[in-house]
């Protein structure tokens, strides 16, 4: 049996034998043969001693590729059924992300303001030349800092329509606060059209203004012309030996304009210049007491006109005997206050005529105090834009509410010294305060003379 597993017969068909040659085997078979072999004699009951020789059984050791043993597989070719292939299902093209920009950041700057409006003198006003006339424009604090007394109007460019160059401010104004800013102009002497640029300038000395890049310039613009005033006169009547201190109105009906002028105690007889116009003429005691005016017989007010260099007489006030209401009233609302205290260089305050100049109308009103009165009061003011200068009695000094004054007299760390008055606005039915006429040391003609008896 065992010669049969590890012999086979070859046949030589050359020497026509038949012999017994050994058979190659490999490693793998050999271990499979020796195995199989341990379990055929363990069957038989023969189970060799540890000690015992086995036959040597002599083989020869093969090494052969495994491409001899595997048979190399025939490749399968797989021919896809077309009715079976699958249409290829389009995808949806990838959607481009939209760029969405960042939101900017709003702009803020310190030192900011918008335009709200022009209070006084709308563009293209007409105004005769050389004369003066007051410009104010409503601001609002648009930055981030508060203005200060420090800060100021200023001349930025353009025609800059009289001398002064820069106004300070006359409070402190917060963020999101408006204010009223004026200055004091006059129209060039030339007719023709005039526009002048102005700005603010903070306290370390830098302009800003409006506009997204706080550096836009607000202005001012008029029409000079040529015309001149005309002059009006007449007596001042009343129905007593006396006549009381009044005051005298004169109504331009063309422009909706009130011109006041004071009268005297016991003065007979006025004359005034006054810019072209339709007018009304009437008077009011000072308590608003007694009314009479310039009429027809039926005690109705009588208009007149005025005419560039001419003059007009007759226009006399003598009929006070017309029933309640024919001559208008005017309302207290409609009329301001200007308060402030007093001072002099010197132990003692003497006697002062304190005067409200009426820059607009060519007028003027006034009080008188007593010596070391402390404060003065001006009351019964039309809107408008004044000046205030007091006088001792002997006329030899004068003081005056200026820009020196405003900033304490050199007590403020940006106090120039600096003369020029300063024009307080006058509203409806308000009372301006702090207006204090301390400023006595101003040269000689820096301020105008008093104008009163």
């Amino acid at each position: 049996m065992l010669k049969s597993l590890f012999f086979k017969r070859i046949r030589h068909h050359k020497q026509g034998s038949i012999a017994e040659q050994p058979k190659s085997i490999g490693f793998n078979n050999l271990v499979v043969l020796i195995a199989v072999s341990t379990v055929l004699l363990s069957s038989c009951g023969v189970i060799p001693e540890v000690n015992a020789i086995a036959p040597v059984i002599q083989f020869e050791v093969v090494s052969t590729s495994v491409s001899n043993i595997i048979p190399t597989p025939t490749p399968i070719v797989i021919i896809p059924d077309p009715s079976l292939t699958s249409t290829p299902i389009p995808l949806p093209p990838t959607s481009t992300p939209t760029h969405i920009p960042p939101t900017p950041m709003p702009k803020t700057y310190c030192d900011w303001m918008s335009f709200v409006k022009d209070i006084t003198i709308p563009d293209g006003t007409t105004i005769k030349v050389g004369d003066s006339f007051v410009k104010t424009w409503r601001l609002k604090n648009r930055g981030t800092c508060t203005w200060t007394p420090d800060y100021a109007l200023v001349f930025s460019s353009g025609a800059q329509m009289g001398q002064t160059t820069a106004v300070r401010l006359p409070g402190y104004v917060t963020p999101g606060e408006t204010i009223d800013i004026s200055v004091a102009l006059t129209a060039p002497a030339s007719p023709g059209n005039y526009r002048g640029y102005w700005m603010l300038r903070n306290s370390s000395g830098a302009v800003f203004g409006y506009g997204d890049n706080a550096n836009k310039a607000f202005y001012v613009d008029i029409k000079s012309v040529s015309y001149s005033n005309g002059t009006v006169s007449g007596r001042i009547c009343y129905p007593s030996e006396h006549i009381p201190r009044m005051t005298l109105y004169l109504q331009n009906m063309s422009k909706n304009k009130l011109f006041r002028f004071p009268i005297e105690e016991n003065q007979n007889y006025y004359e005034f210049q006054l810019e072209p116009g339709e007018y009304m003429a009437y008077a009011w005691t000072l308590n608003f007491d007694f009314a009479g005016g310039y009429t027809h017989s039926d005690h109705r007010l009588k208009n007149f006109d005025v005419s560039a260099g001419q003059s007009v007489s007759g226009i006399d006030i003598c009929d006070w005997y017309g029933d309640p209401g024919t001559i208008p009233l005017p309302k207290a609302e409609n009329y301001g206050t200007i308060t402030g205290k007093l001072s002099f260089p010197s132990e003692q305050i003497p006697p002062l005529r304190i005067v409200a100049f009426d820059i607009y109308n060519d007028a003027y009103h006034w009080v008188d105090t007593v010596t070391n009165q402390q404060s003065y009061e001006i009351t019964g003011l039309m809107p408008g834009y004044y000046t205030i200068v007091a006088y001792t009695g002997d006329i030899r000094f004068a003081g005056g509410y200026t820009e020196y004054a405003k900033c304490g007299l050199g007590l403020s760390s940006y106090c120039p010294e600096d003369h020029t008055l300063v024009v307080v606005y006058v509203t409806p039915g308000m009372t301006i305060k702090d207006i204090d006429p301390a400023d006595w040391y101003a040269p000689e003609g820096t301020f105008p003379p008093d104008p009163t008896p």
